[in-house]
C-alpha cells in the first residue's frame, strides 16, 4: 500500500514510509519520509497533511471530531446494511465522490479493492486539483 499511496499521491510532493490507520471507508493515516502525518479521504478526493509527527497526530486522534469524521460509523453501517461484509481487501466507497457531487447515500454506495480506490482518488485528485470550483468535468473509466 505504501508504494501505491507514493504513486498516486506523490504529485502532492510527499513520500509514504509507513501506514499507521485504515478505515472501512478507505481513509488511510501514513506518515511520509519527513516524518509528518497525512490522510487520504478517497469519497472527498483528498490527501492533506494532519499533523507534524506522530505525537500531534496521537494528540490529534483524541479529539472528538476526529474520532467521529474517522470512525463514519453511521455511514459504515449504512454501506454495511446495503452491500453486506467487506472481504480483506475491499473497502466501501463512494461511487460517485462527494467533491464531484457524490452523496453519501445507499445508492451511491459500492465496494472496491482498497488500492484500487487509493489509485482512482490520486488520479483524480490529480486531474481535478486546479480546476475552479463548479467546473464542468467528464469522467472516462478506461478499464
Amino acid at each position: 500500500m505504501i508504494e501505491t499511496i507514493t504513486k498516486s499521491w506523490g504529485w502532492l510532493g510527499i513520500e509514504a514510509t509507513k501506514l499507521i490507520a485504515t478505515n472501512n471507508f478507505g481513509n488511510i493515516v501514513f506518515e511520509t519520509k519527513d516524518k509528518s502525518i497525512w490522510r487520504i479521504c478517497p469519497e472527498e478526493i483528498y490527501c492533506k497533511k494532519v499533523a507534524d509527527n506522530v505525537a500531534a497526530f496521537d494528540a490529534l486522534k483524541e479529539e472528538p471530531d476526529f474520532i467521529e469524521d474517522w470512525s463514519m460509523s453511521e455511514i459504515v453501517a449504512a454501506a454495511k446494511e446495503e452491500l453486506g461484509e467487506l472481504k480483506d481487501d475491499e473497502r466501501y466507497c463512494l461511487k460517485l465522490p462527494s467533491i464531484l457531487g457524490g452523496l453519501y447515500e445507499k445508492s451511491n454506495f459500492g465496494k472496491i479493492p482498497h488500492q484500487k480506490l487509493i489509485s482512482y482518488s490520486g488520479a483524480i485528485g490529480f486531474e481535478i486539483k486546479d480546476l475552479p470550483d463548479g467546473q464542468t468535468i467528464r469522467i472516462n473509466d478506461d478499464e
